[in-house]
């Protein structure tokens, strides 16, 4: 199958890449852009990418591109962007640096908002079910809940962490939301019913040493198994998504690399992709469920992946 992989590397580069069945990986073709591309979402055969400006250039905004890496469209605002989230009716990315939302109208792309909230850092945006959106303000730990009709917005609810908690992404699985975070290196398990938001469980991330420096990353879902990344301790963990919607930890595993920034799970479940940042390469881990085992497959060297897409 096909995968893309972001970079913060100096040429600024998106891959496309090929897994196979077996777990090796190989690079197809690549493109360089402006700005950093610092966040990857597929839809369908469309890619939205979310720039980052360097201290050198002010473009960014966000772009939009075929499978094959084409240009299909960009919106530059002059705003850095960290996520973005694409459905049948919008594009919708957070900015972490201006603190900002960005929605688009797909039928009518000159058609846009920008929400903005006092002091915020909007790490991560998405949906959680029909028409209502989420945004992670990672600065001030709150998680914003809204609708969106046309490209008029409306706030329907916050959920308010810990100061400190620093809340980055979020996986939503019927009616919890799983969410990662980065500042106490947990996962705050958060049950929701008619827009009403209880904390139900805290589960650490560490595995080894509870006073390492420590910064969990990614969160990602197949079936009824949860996967977080860990930076610092370099460690990907699983874990089991239970009847009552609590997570039981299964196993972990060594990335064999440093600061696994993004991965995500292929081949329907076999294989994890990793992308370690800080060592330049992505590596393949092949997944064994009933044995609870991760096993090394091979790796490439890639310039500071940070995110990967499928």
């Amino acid at each position: 199958m096909n995968i893309f992989i972001s970079t913060y590397s100096n040429k600024k580069s998106i891959y496309k890449c090929k897994v196979n069945r077996k777990g090796k990986i190989s690079i197809l073709k690549y493109i360089e852009m402006n700005a950093y591309p610092s966040y990857l979402y597929r839809k369908n055969f469309r890619i939205g990418i979310a720039l980052k400006k360097d201290e050198n250039n002010d473009e960014a905004g966000i772009a939009i591109c075929n499978k094959n890496l084409k240009y299909l469209y960009k919106y530059d605002n002059k705003n850095s962007y960290t996520h973005i989230f694409i459905d049948n009716k919008h594009i919708i990315a957070g900015s972490y640096h201006n603190g900002n939302i960005l929605i688009i109208n797909k039928k009518d792309i000159k058609r846009n908002i920008v929400i903005k909230y006092k002091n915020s850092k909007i790490h991560n945006v998405g949906k959680i079910k029909k028409n209502l959106y989420y945004a992670i303000d990672t600065e001030n730990s709150i998680i914003y809940f809204y609708t969106i009709n046309d490209t008029k917005y409306a706030l329907k609810a916050t959920f308010n962490l810990r100061e400190g908690d620093r809340p980055r992404h979020l996986i939503a699985y019927r009616n919890h939301i799983y969410v990662l975070c980065e500042g106490i290196s947990k996962i705050i398990n958060i049950e929701y019913k008619n827009n009403n938001f209880v904390k139900q469980q805290e589960i650490t991330t560490l595995n080894n040493n509870n006073n390492i420096s420590n910064m969990p990353s990614a969160i990602r879902r197949f079936k009824k198994y949860i996967f977080i990344s860990n930076r610092g301790e370099n460690t990907i963990n699983i874990y089991k998504i239970n009847g009552n919607g609590k997570l039981e930890k299964i196993t972990y595993f060594d990335v064999k690399g440093k600061i696994p920034r993004d991965f995500n799970i292929v081949n329907n479940g076999k294989h994890i992709v990793v992308g370690n940042e800080d060592t330049n390469e992505v590596v393949i881990f092949k997944i064994n469920y009933k044995k609870e085992e991760v096993t090394y497959v091979s790796k490439i060297k890639i310039e500071r992946p940070v995110c990967i897409e499928k």
